[in-house]
């Protein structure tokens, strides 16, 4: 069996297994070929692209539905834990209300990574500081089908857990304001898209970020890294935060605040910024992965139906060819 890998950091190479390799196997052979570790490693396979379940490595590919000739994408995850409200302590024994009130920082930040504790009792002392003093980072949310609810949710509210309510809280908004959210808005009819958001598989986009804007009371800043465009959602509405998100063409991520030009320490994110900032290391992220190509043109890849051999180019003729065939499972070239 042989695939072709291909990271989130744009290295490409080729594995070569036994015909009845095992999910732990392809592990092994991509941290072998590539700097991403087992432990970090994310796997997808096929068009559109599903997630390779790496939780039983003793699993072979061939029952995953993984064949020869495949591209498998890595995608390297950070684990990012769900935060509670409570001041959490440093390595040096203090706590992080400690540690920010000796950080330089300015006053807007400073008012961040106050309100992004979310402690009770009183605000975090703040000194001004240098303005390099917090990192944009990108975190990593799981590829699941709910990543835009989840990235949203963990800005929001520091939970990777809500995605199921959220898509209540869509479908419940959709069916209490009919007249604005009628079929024009929604590209289908309203009964059918209550339906279709709230399954689980189902990819969240632009109207979902416009209501959730408007449930959680915050402008929702969302980057696409191919076009470096930022369109805010809920803004003039008078909201006091804002939240920011990144989109790579199929998968959406975090944006977060943390002192760590690393960002490894994922208990001291900031999610939550004022609204209206506009934050120059924000900006310098989103370049910098556009300039790495961090994103996919899903209008102009190259695929080809692994069932029938034919060359596509984009997502539109991908559906047709599966809808006229029936054929479902394609791979890049």
């Amino acid at each position: 069996m042989r695939l072709r890998v291909r990271t989130d950091e744009g290295a490409q190479s080729i594995v070569d297994l036994d015909d009845g390799a095992t999910v732990g196997d392809l592990a092994r052979a991509i941290a072998l070929a590539t700097s991403v570790s087992e432990r970090e490693q994310e796997l997808r396979v096929g068009f559109p692209a599903r997630l390779v379940d790496t939780n039983d490595g003793s699993a072979s590919l061939d029952s995953l539905g993984v064949r020869s000739g495949e591209t498998i994408a890595v995608r390297r995850v950070l684990n990012v834990i769900a935060v509670g409200g409570n001041a959490r302590a440093t390595p040096d024994g203090g706590t992080l209300r400690e540690d920010l009130a000796s950080m330089d920082e300015d006053e807007a930040l400073a008012r961040a990574l106050a309100r992004s504790m979310e402690e009770s009792g009183a605000a975090a002392t703040s000194t001004s500081v240098r303005s390099n003093a917090t990192h944009a980072i990108r975190r990593v949310i799981e590829s699941d089908n709910s990543c835009l609810f989840n990235a949203v949710a963990y800005c929001a509210e520091r939970s990777l857990r809500e995605a199921p309510r959220l898509r209540r809280v869509v479908a419940e908004a959709v069916a209490r304001e009919a007249d604005t959210f009628n079929e024009a808005f929604l590209g289908k009819p309203p009964k059918e898209y209550i339906e279709w958001i709230t399954r689980p598989n189902t990819w969240g986009g632009q109207v979902e970020l416009y209501i959730l804007a408007s449930h959680y009371r915050v402008e929702i800043a969302a980057y696409d890294i191919q076009t470096e465009r930022c369109d805010v959602y809920g803004e003039g509405e008078g909201y006091d935060d804002r939240i920011m998100v990144i989109y790579d063409g199929l998968h959406y991520d975090a944006i977060v605040l943390n002192p760590s030009p690393a960002g490894t320490d994922a208990s001291k994110d900031v999610t939550r910024v004022p609204a209206g900032a506009s934050l120059p290391s924000v900006a310098a992220l989103v370049r910098q992965q556009h300039a790495a190509k961090k994103y996919t043109d899903t209008a102009n890849f190259s695929l080809r139906c692994l069932v029938c051999q034919q060359g596509l180019v984009g997502q539109t003729e991908a559906v047709a060819h599966a809808k006229s065939t029936g054929h479902a499972n394609f791979g890049e070239y």
